[in-house]
């Protein structure tokens, strides 16, 4: 068992806790955070990392994206732009699938996240809803804080809420598992046209859903390792990250909160690398937020989350 379902005491840790983090408590999707910041799917996903992860400043540990099957890391999967403009990443959701969860998450929350008490949420994957339902069904069993699901990566599932018939098995799978049991979040791609947008989100919170997770990486990404035509990383497709997307997340988050009732919360995600870009989030609607790619930038020390936390004081 790895900690309650909706009602978690927030960051409990007395080094860590402060007027800041007091004064910036929320409640998201039925979780009680201590601040905003989270860290993204893609960032922690074993039990080593969720304890560091813990350890540092981000008020919930999202670990993921899992699958059913097991899958590893593709060598040199990922590539930041060294201005820091962007980066590329053809990871394709590597985890130790459901046998790995199974058999650690019970470490992830007590050697880890029973110190802090902060929320354990699970971002889950999939091609089918069976592998949906599957992972839904265990993260309750497993008594996860919460369920993201991940409707919308571009490398390593089919991101499938772009279409309506794909996103409607999933939902239905997911929320017979798990709706009303713990917390509920559907993460969505980028969607440039607003009629496909209103469509997809009505159809997944009309079907129940605690909040929405905007936006992923977007796919199709492509650069040339200079001078030739040998692609920067050998695994394709490759999804495009990092501050690039931060004026394309704030305009969906705005949009969808204008789509929802209040009682849908939104956590925003997409090219945060500052506390000026959390507040850029905040003020267009965002309960909270995610944020990734300065995670890699970092050599995945989450250390990094520290200074985002700190500057919403200022």
């Amino acid at each position: 068992m790895v900690g309650g379902a909706h009602q978690v005491v927030f960051d409990n840790h007395t080094s860590e806790r402060n007027e800041l983090t007091m004064d910036r408590a929320i409640k998201v999707a039925g979780l009680e955070l201590a601040h905003p910041v989270m860290n993204a799917a893609g960032t922690c996903k074993s039990v080593m990392q969720v304890r560091k992860f813990a350890e540092s400043r981000i008020s919930a540990v999202v670990v993921g994206s899992y699958k059913v099957e097991k899958r590893w890391e593709s060598p040199r999967a990922a590539y930041i732009d060294p201005e820091g403009h962007y980066s590329l990443n053809s990871k394709k959701l590597p985890s130790g699938g459901k046998e790995y969860l199974e058999q650690h998450a019970e470490r992830m929350y007590d050697e880890s996240c029973w110190e802090y008490s902060k929320p354990l949420i699970l971002n889950i994957a999939g091609n089918t809803p069976e592998e949906f339902s599957v992972l839904a069904k265990l993260a309750v069993e497993l008594k996860f804080s919460a369920i993201e699901v991940n409707l919308s990566c571009p490398t390593g599932a089919a991101p499938i809420c772009y279409q309506r018939e794909p996103t409607a098995l999933a939902v239905n799978a997911v929320n017979s598992a798990a709706f009303g049991k713990i917390p509920v979040l559907y993460k969505l791609g980028y969607m440039p046209d607003p009629i496909q947008l209103k469509s997809q989100v009505d159809l997944i919170t009309g079907k129940g859903a605690d909040g929405l997770v905007l936006i992923n990486t977007l796919g199709g990404g492509l650069l040339y390792q200079p001078g030739t035509r040998k692609p920067i990383m050998r695994s394709q497709p490759m999804g495009v990250g990092g501050a690039a997307l931060l004026p394309l997340g704030v305009g969906m988050v705005a949009q969808v909160r204008e789509l929802i009732p209040d009682s849908i919360d939104i956590i925003g995600v997409g090219g945060i690398t500052t506390s000026a870009d959390v507040k850029q989030y905040l003020t267009a609607g965002a309960k909270a937020v995610q944020a990734g790619t300065i995670c890699w930038a970092a050599d995945r020390d989450p250390k990094v989350y520290n200074d985002l936390v700190a500057g919403l004081a200022t």
